[in-house]
């Protein structure tokens, strides 16, 4: 669908809803304002026994690094075991910071150090029924992060410029202009204990690891309690294809096997509920500037030269005593 008088893409008017699930009015508006907020969450009792969980998981250092996220691994028994161990750790916080959620998956993100440990630019796939709810993300680093060790970097405000439905199957609006879009990055340093909070359809990333020691994370998924599992998908490579929307089950993030093989296939698990029209094309540089210039994004123009590559993802995690 284009503007004749511009030849512009019109894209179809779409607003996140405001999070539901903080009991912190104003943190809240932070978020939906902002996309992220950075808070001081956890306890050293807790980061202590995060960091044992993951030491006794995981022996990972390849020699030109990467990035392994425990729940794409095939070992559905490790997958929920993680994802358990750190709920009961985190319960408690999450308890007095949030109401009517649900806690519907915990990772540990592991970044070992060398060229391959860099995360390009994305947004996180539609996970939910975004006309009605939101989605959050809680990413939790155990040590301190900066530039030389792998930060998060994200687009403030960017929750609000794209599209409700994204999925693996079809590309970013924003694909073809990476390189315009990481000027408007802003790094994301964090000390340990601290937790970034924020709206995972910001368009992130994270550097690489150059330092010598790995990167330990832990990611969370908070959705409110009535909200089910959406997910979407296009077939590649057909324009006119439709989206088709499935719900999943409740634990679909720990049970589902296909996010790191075949993940490019139609879902083989879950319903269709729903058919939708892909309305959002491939994105300019002139209106994403604009966008930015909109909602009052400014370019930084500070990123660190980086090999501006795709991560090796590392699939399967390597246990003591392998």
């Amino acid at each position: 669908m284009y503007d004749t008088a511009t030849s512009s893409p019109v894209r179809p008017h779409w607003a996140p809803v405001r999070h539901t699930v903080f009991k912190d009015t104003e943190l809240g508006q932070r978020i939906h304002d902002d996309g992220f907020a950075v808070v001081p969450l956890w306890t050293d009792e807790q980061l202590a026994a995060l960091q044992s969980v993951c030491n006794r998981e995981h022996r990972l250092q390849p020699a030109e690094g990467g990035m392994f996220y425990s729940v794409y691994s095939q070992d559905l028994t490790y997958r929920r075991r993680v994802h358990e161990e750190i709920a009961a750790i985190m319960r408690p916080t999450f308890d007095r910071y949030f109401v009517d959620y649900r806690n519907v998956v915990n990772m540990f993100v592991v970044k070992s150090p060398g060229p391959a440990s860099e995360f390009g630019l994305h947004q996180d796939t539609t996970a939910l029924d975004e006309f009605r709810y939101s989605p959050l993300s809680i990413w939790s680093p155990l040590c301190d992060v900066d530039a030389d060790n792998g930060a998060l970097c994200l687009v403030p405000r960017s929750h609000r410029f794209f599209s409700p439905y994204r999925g693996v199957s079809f590309p970013f609006p924003f694909s073809a202009i990476q390189d315009t879009v990481r000027e408007y990055l802003v790094p994301v340093p964090m000390r340990r204990g601290e937790a970034l909070i924020f709206d995972n359809r910001l368009v992130h990333s994270s550097l690489p690891n150059r330092s010598r020691h790995n990167r330990d994370a832990v990611v969370s998924g908070i959705f409110p309690a009535e909200a089910t599992f959406q997910v979407c998908f296009k077939q590649p490579g057909q324009n006119d294809a439709p989206i088709e929307i499935f719900e999943q089950g409740p634990d679909w993030l720990l049970d589902y096997p296909n996010f790191l093989r075949n993940c490019h296939e139609r879902p083989v698990t879950g319903t269709v509920i729903g058919h939708a029209r892909f309305e959002f094309p491939p994105i300019s540089d002139t209106e994403f500037r604009d966008l930015c210039a909109t909602h009052g994004v400014h370019a930084t123009r500070t990123m660190p030269e980086t090999a501006r590559q795709r991560c090796n993802m590392i699939s399967e995690p390597v246990f003591e005593g392998q």
